[in-house]
């Protein structure tokens, strides 16, 4: 069959990733790809090659405020002509992935091809606290949150990828979506025969939403000699903040910036424990590439991270509590009995419950019954 594929995604992150690894694994169909910006994704996790060919509409606007507010208003005409520009492609059906702007995109109202919209997360800058408090009263922000709301009910088949976040579509939006679990890649994370830091992880982006100020608060309460914390994020502007947060607790911190994947399993094997403190996480693929790789993950006990983890089986779940989450951590770090078993049934739940072939196969699923 034939599928086209919009996405506008950034530099790196979980959405391109699961792009990446859906379309490489269903080479049976023709995969064409159109996009509303000149985005670097592409190249950076090898998207390229996966599609038949790939179509570029950039949108208007230019930098600063006013450029910003330029492309929200010429959003609708901007989705029409790339919505003209698919359907002139004549695909079976449309998989559409977020955009950057307005969460669910522009083209969905003017689609006459039938779509299924990957919905990993409502906009969450019109909906979660604290990030409401002051974009609530942003015009910028009601813009996008009318948009987002008339597009995702023109997607003629929503999926998602927890029940978590399935049922906060279903209560901010009305929408039933098809949770379709995520996966990863056990050949490409795997344990190493290395010894392994005295270091707590956090991988996410560097934005207060993922959690890695809780997780330097937390460590900092440890008994000497506290690890050192390390924060691996590919995206965002948060680093010199947490920087001065860990230096005022005295704390060692370390901040490594979109580095190549090789070298994020590299810290994955090599570390004590990986922490897993996000906000109302929607998945959390994080948690699954340290479990990959044999390494023990301390995760709070909230949003995706209880589909992801079994607590005190492949990882453990706390509150979040700055004493709770840090006695879990102390407890992975000090008893390395406990660390090697929650490290082989994590590389074990890899193996066998988390497939990105499985994937692949519910998101071909739905574009196949969206026709």
């Amino acid at each position: 069959m034939k599928f086209a594929v919009y996405h506008d995604l950034p530099r790196a992150g979980g959405a391109p990733t699961v792009l990446a690894e859906v379309v490489k694994r269903l080479p049976r169909h023709e995969w064409n790809l159109y996009t509303p910006a000149t985005s670097e994704a592409e190249d950076l996790i090898g998207l390229d090659a996966l599609f038949a060919s790939r179509t570029v509409r950039p949108l208007p606007g230019g930098r600063g405020l006013i450029g910003q507010y330029r492309r929200m208003l010429t959003l609708p005409l901007s989705g029409r002509r790339l919505a003209r520009a698919i359907d002139a492609g004549r695909p079976d059906a449309v998989l559409v992935l977020p955009s950057l702007l307005v969460q669910a995109p522009e083209i969905l109202p003017y689609l006459r091809t039938r779509s299924v919209y990957y919905a990993p997360e409502p906009l969450r800058a019109a909906y979660d606290a604290p990030l409401t408090r002051r974009a609530r009263a942003s015009p910028y922000t009601r813009s996008r949150q009318r948009q987002d709301r008339r597009n995702i009910h023109a997607a003629a088949k929503v999926m998602t990828h927890s029940h978590y976040t399935a049922a906060r579509l279903l209560d901010i939006y009305g929408v039933e979506a098809r949770v379709v679990h995520l996966g990863v890649d056990v050949d490409r994370l795997r344990p190493a025969d290395v010894l392994r830091r005295r270091e707590v992880l956090s991988v996410g982006a560097l934005d207060p939403v993922k959690g890695h100020e809780f997780v330097i608060d937390a460590v900092a309460t440890l008994s000497d000699p506290r690890p050192s914390v390390t924060v691996i994020g590919d995206r965002g502007e948060d680093g010199p903040r947490l920087q001065a947060h860990a230096r005022a607790l005295g704390l060692r911190l370390e901040i490594l910036r979109a580095i190549p994947f090789e070298a994020v399993v590299e810290r994955y094997q090599r570390t004590g424990v990986v922490a897993c403190a996000a906000y109302g996480e929607p998945f959390g693929l994080s948690p699954l590439e340290a479990m990959a790789t044999s390494t023990p993950v301390v995760a709070v006990d909230e949003g995706g991270y209880r589909e992801t983890i079994r607590d005190d089986v492949d990882g453990l779940r706390t509150s979040r509590e700055v004493p709770m989450f840090a006695a879990a951590l102390a407890r992975v770090i000090d008893d390395s009995q406990l660390a090697k078993r929650l490290g082989a049934a994590g590389r074990a739940a890899a193996e066998t419950r988390w497939s990105w072939r499985r994937t692949a196969e519910g998101v071909e699923r739905l574009l196949i019954d969206s026709v």
